[in-house]
C-alpha cells in the first residue's frame, strides 16, 4: 500500500487503471501470446496425432471382424468336404461288400456246376435269372456283361442281353467297355458315369464297382446314385447360410457399419437389408469412377487393391452420393463368395473427434485460467511501481508532503525507502512531535489497509480455485468413460459417475474401497504390477486390459490406463486414469473363438478342435509312455430319422447323442462331432480307464429311446470302432484310419464295438 503524511492533512491518489500501464500492456500481451501459443501447439500436436491412432484402431477393428467371419465360412467349408468324402467313401465300401457277396453267390453256382449238380447251362442262367431279380438300396441292382459288352443280365428291359459296347452317358463316355476293361486289367475297380434310374428318365451321377470272375469269362458290377450326397450338401450348404445371415446381421461396425456376402455375379446372397439380399446390383455405379461398384469391390478381394474408398447416399438422405465410405472385402474361392464389410468413414473419426473436441474445452478453460492467474500476478506486481510513479511525480511538482510507505525486501521496497529518505531530509523542519503523531497514526491506516487487501487477494484466490475444480469436476462426470485417482495402497479417493456405473455401485459404496475388491486374484495381480511398472518407471501405461466383478456378480471388461499422481515436489502420491467397457467386444471376441473349434449344432469340438486334441495327447503320451484310445463313432440307421421325420428332428437327435457321449465319459477325456453323425473320442490315461467298458456304457446309454417331437425313436445303436496309442498307431492319421476300419467292421453287426487290433490278430 501506498500512502502519504503531511503536517495537517492527508492527500488521497486516486487508483490507477491497470490497462492503462505501459509496463502491465508489455508484461500481459507477452504472457498473453506465450500461453496462446502453448495452447495451440498442444492442441495441433495432439489431437491430429490421436484422431491417426483411433481412426487406424477402427479400421483394424473392422478388418479383425471381417477376418474372423471368413474363418467361420472356411471352417464351415471344410466340415462339408469332409462329410461328402466321409460319405463317398461309404458308398465304395457298401458297393464292394455287395458284389464280394455276390462273387460268393457265383462260385456256389459255379461249384454246383463242377460237383455235376447242375449242368453248366443251368448254372449260368440260375445265377443270371437271380442276379437280375436283386434290387437293394434306391433302385439299385446288379448287372453282368461278357467281354464284349454284352449285358447277359440286367434288370431294365431295354438293357438285358443288349450290347452296350457303343452305349456312351450324357457327356459322351462308353459306359461299360470302360467297366469291363477295368475289373479284367486290375481284377476289380471304380468308375463313375451319368445314367438313369429304373424308375426314372432323368440322368443321375453314377458310382459302379466291378469285379472280375474269369470262370465264366464276366464281369459283375453294381453303382449307387450319388445324388443323395450332393442334396445333404446342398442341405448344409443352405443352412450354414441361415446360420450366417443371423450372425452378420448382429455384428454392427461403428454405428452404422455392416458385413454382407456376394458372389462372382453380383448376386447378393447375405445383406442385412432384406430389400437388397437375393439381388442382383451389377448395374450399381460408383459415381466417383462411373464403374460398376461390384467389379470394383472384387478388385479388392482377389488383392488387386487393400481397400476401396468411395461416395455413396445414406438412408436418410437417398440419391445424396456425397458421403465417404470404405469397404474391404476377401475372397472364397471354395463357395465363389465375396465377404464384405462396409463403413462411412466418418464413423472410424467419431471416437476421435469426440476426444478432440474436449482436448479443445480443456485447452481453452486452461488458456482462459492461466490468463485469470497472469492478471492477479501482473496486478500485484505492477500496480505498486505505477503508484510510485505516480508519487514521484507529485513531488516534482512541489507536492513535499508525499511519501511511499511500500513494504517488502524486494526491489520495490527498496525503491519506495529511498523514495521516502529522501522527502525526509527535504521536510526536516517539520516539528518532531507531528512528525511522530503523524507515522503513527499512518501505520494504523497502513496494516489496516494490508489486512483488507490480503482478505480481497485471498478471496479472490479461493474463489479462482473453486471455479476451476467445478470445471474440472463438470468435465469428468459427463464424460462416457469411467475416470478414477487411488491413493499408493489402491485405494478410492475419486472418482466419476461413470465408474459407478460400471461397477453397480453407489458413489457411497465405492469411497475408500480398495481396487482388489472388484477383481479375482489373477486380474488383481496383473492391475497391481502395471501400477507398480508405473510407479518405478514413472511412465504411464496407455491401455491394457482388466476383468473386474460387479455388484451382481456378473464378470465385465474394460481397458484400463493408468499415470501417476505427484504432489508439488514431484513425489508420487497415487495414480489416476481412465476405463472404458468393453465387455460387448470381449464376448464377441470369445463367441468367434468359440465357433472356430465348436460345432455350431452340439456344442462339441469340431473336426478341427479334434485333430489339433489328438495330436496335442499323443505328445503328451509319448513324454509319459502311457497308453491313449480313440473312438471312432457312427449312428447305425440315423438315416432312417430324417427320412422319416425331417431334418430338424435329426439335427434335435444329434444334439441329444451329443449331451449323452458327454455324460459317458470322464471330463478329462475329449468328445468331437467329426461330421453328420460320426463321432470321435479321445480317451485320456487309457491304462486305468478300460476302453471296453466305456464303449459298452456309450452302447447303452445312446441305445435308449429318443423322445423328440411327440416321437419315440428306439432303432438308434452305435458301431464303434476303437484304436490304440501305442499298439496300433504312433501318429494321428494312422490312429484315425484304425479307428475308422474297426468302426466300419462293427457296422456289419451294427450295435457293437470292434477294437482294431482284434482286427489285425483274426488277419494274421
Amino acid at each position: 500500500m501506498i500512502g502519504w503524511q503531511i503536517p495537517n492533512h492527508q492527500s488521497q491518489i486516486p487508483e490507477v487503471p491497470m490497462f492503462s500501464s505501459v509496463l502491465f500492456r508489455k508484461f500481459f500481451l507477452s504472457v498473453l501470446f506465450i500461453v496462446l501459443v502453448f495452447s495451440i501447439a498442444i492442441y495441433f500436436f495432439s489431437v491430429p496425432l490421436i484422431k491417426r491412432s483411433l481412426y487406424r484402431l477402427e479400421k483394424e477393428s473392422a478388418q479383425t471382424i471381417l477376418d474372423n467371419v471368413y474363418e467361420i465360412v472356411r471352417s464351415e467349408y471344410l466340415s462339408i468336404e469332409a462329410y461328402k468324402e466321409s460319405a463317398l467313401a461309404g458308398y465304395k465300401r457298401q458297393l464292394k461288400n455287395i458284389l464280394i457277396l455276390h462273387e460268393s453267390f457265383l462260385k456256389n453256382k459255379y461249384l454246383q456246376y463242377k460237383e455235376g449238380l447242375l449242368t453248366e447251362e443251368e448254372a449260368k442262367n440260375s445265377a443270371l435269372e437271380e442276379t437280375r431279380r436283386f434290387i437293394y438300396g434306391t433302385d439299385d441292382y446288379i448287372w453282368i456283361s461278357d467281354y464284349n459288352s454284352v449285358l447277359i443280365s440286367h434288370p431294365d428291359p431295354r438293357a438285358h442281353k443288349a450290347d452296350y459296347s457303343l452305349v456312351r452317358d450324357k457327356y459322351g463316355k462308353r459306359i461299360v467297355p470302360s467297366v469291363v476293361r477295368i475289373a479284367r486289367e486290375k481284377n476289380q475297380g471304380y468308375t463313375s458315369y451319368w445314367w438313369r434310374r429304373l424308375s426314372d428318365e432323368k440322368f443321375v451321377e453314377k458310382l459302379t464297382y466291378s469285379r472280375h470272375f474269369p470262370q465264366w469269362k464276366w464281369v459283375t458290377a453294381t453303382g449307387v446314385y450319388i445324388d443323395d450326397v450332393e442334396t445333404e450338401v446342398a442341405r448344409r450348404k443352405k443352412k450354414m447360410l441361415e446360420e450366417l445371415r443371423e450372425i452378420l446381421q448382429n455384428v454392427k461396425i461403428a454405428r452404422t457399419g455392416y458385413m454382407y456376402i456376394f458372389d462372382s455375379k453380383l448376386n447378393m446372397i447375405v445383406h442385412p437389408n432384406p430389400n437388397i439380399e437375393n439381388t442382383n446390383f451389377s448395374n450399381r455405379i460408383n459415381p466417383v469412377t462411373n464403374q460398376p461398384i461390384g467389379k470394383e469391390m472384387i478388385a479388392v478381394g482377389r488383392n488387386l487393391k487393400p481397400e476401396l474408398f468411395y461416395k455413396w447416399d445414406k438412408p436418410d438422405d437417398k440419391g445424396q452420393y456425397i458421403y465417404n465410405k470404405i469397404t474391404w472385402v476377401r475372397y472364397f474361392k471354395e463357395f465363389d463368395w465375396y465377404i464384405g464389410s462396409s463403413i462411412y468413414t466418418k464413423e472410424l473419426n467419431i471416437t476421435s473427434d469426440m476426444l478432440g473436441r474436449r482436448i479443445l474445452i480443456v485447452s481453452v478453460v486452461m488458456f482462459l485460467i492461466s490468463l485469470g492467474t497472469a492478471i492477479i500476478f501482473l496486478n500485484k506486481f505492477l500496480v505498486p511501481i505505477k503508484k510510485l510513479s505516480n508519487l514521484a511525480l507529485k513531488a516534482k511538482e512541489g507536492d513535499l508532503s508525499v511519501r511511499c510507505h511500500a513494504a517488502g525486501n524486494d526491489e520495490i521496497g527498496v525503491l519506495s525507502m529511498a523514495f521516502n529518505s529522501m522527502i525526509t531530509q527535504l521536510r526536516n523542519n517539520i516539528e518532531d512531535l507531528d512528525r511522530k503523531v503523524h507515522e503513527r497514526t499512518h501505520e494504523l491506516l497502513r496494516s489496516n489497509k494490508q489486512l483488507i487487501q490480503e482478505i480481497e487477494e485471498r478471496t479472490l484466490a479461493e474463489d479462482a480455485l473453486r471455479e476451476s475444480e467445478e470445471r474440472y469436476r463438470t468435465i469428468l462426470e459427463n464424460i462416457e468413460d469411467s475416470y478414477y485417482e487411488v491413493d499408493l495402497a489402491g485405494n478410492m479417493i475419486f472418482f466419476n459417475n461413470s465408474l459407478c456405473r460400471h461397477l453397480g455401485y453407489t458413489k457411497d459404496e465405492l469411497e475408500g474401497t480398495n481396487f482388489r475388491e472388484y477383481m479375482d486374484e489373477i486380474n488383481a495381480k496383473k492391475v497391481f504390477q502395471a501400477f507398480h511398472r508405473t510407479f518405478k518407471t514413472g511412465k504411464s501405461a496407455k491401455s491394457f486390459d482388466w476383468k473386474f466383478i460387479k455388484k451382481d456378480g456378473s464378470e465385465a471388461y474394460a481397458e484400463i490406463s493408468v499415470s501417476l499422481i505427484k504432489n508439488s515436489e514431484g513425489d508420487a502420491i497415487g495414480f489416476r486414469g481412465i476405463a472404458r467397457d468393453v465387455t460387448e467386444r470381449k464376448k464377441f471376441e470369445e463367441e468367434l473363438a468359440f465357433l472356430a473349434y465348436h460345432d455350431p449344432l452340439t456344442g462339441l469340438y469340431n473336426r478341427k478342435a479334434f485333430l489339433e486334441k489328438l495330436k496335442e495327447t499323443l505328445v503328451f503320451a509319448k513324454r509319459y509312455e502311457n497308453e491313449r484310445s480313440v473312438f471312432y463313432l457312427d449312428l447305425d440307421k440315423f438315416k432312417e430319422v430324417n427320412d422319416m421325420y425331417g431334418h430338424e428332428t435329426g439335427d434335435k437327435l444329434l444334439k441329444e447323442v451329443a449331451d449323452r457321449l458327454k455324460i459317458s465319459v470322464r471330463e478329462s477325456d475329449h468328445v468331437c462331432r467329426f461330421g453328420g453323425d460320426e463321432f470321435t473320442i479321445i480317451l485320456n490315461n487309457t491304462n486305468d480307464s478300460c476302453p471296453e467298458r466305456v464303449a459298452l456304457r456309450i452302447m447303452e446309454k445312446i441305445s435308449e429311446p429318443y423322445y423328440i417331437d411327440n416321437h419315440k425313436i428306439d432303432f438308434i445303436t452305435p458301431s464303434i470302432g476303437i484304436s490304440a496309442y501305442p499298439k496300433d498307431g504312433y501318429d494321428v492319421d494312422t490312429l484315425i484310419n484304425c479307428a475308422d476300419t474297426a468302426m466300419y467292421k462293427a457296422k456289419e453287426g451294427r450295435n457293437q464295438y470292434v477294437c482294431y487290433s482284434k482286427i489285425k490278430t483274426c488277419d494274421s
